[in-house]
């Protein structure tokens, strides 16, 4: 998937990935953001054997904002890995927020 956020705009992006316990899962979401523009994302992860979901981020002038989550519940041998990149010429700060056992 590909999506550009233009300048001084604001995307909110939820994904949910519900797949039957012996499938696999691999998907990239391609995200550019311009100056000003936000992006918020947030992955719901529910199944698969093997699920994975890479977001790369690309700022492409000063003042863009990104914030990715994700919520993962998995069962038995089911694994899921969500990654994150970022290709830009800006300041890059993650913040991992807390979580809470169920």
């Amino acid at each position: 998937m590909q999506i550009v956020v233009e300048e001084n705009a604001n995307l909110t992006h939820y994904r949910v990935q519900k797949d039957a316990a012996e499938a696999f899962n691999y998907n990239v979401t391609e995200v550019e953001v311009r100056g000003g523009g936000h992006y918020d994302s947030t992955s719901i992860n529910l199944g698969a054997a093997l699920s994975r979901h890479d977001i790369e981020l690309k700022f492409t002038a000063e003042g863009g904002e990104a914030w990715v989550d994700g919520l993962y519940m998995l069962g038995g041998s089911q694994h899921h890995a969500h990654t994150r990149s970022s290709i830009t010429p800006c300041r890059i700060a993650f913040r991992i927020r807390p979580t809470r056992a169920c």
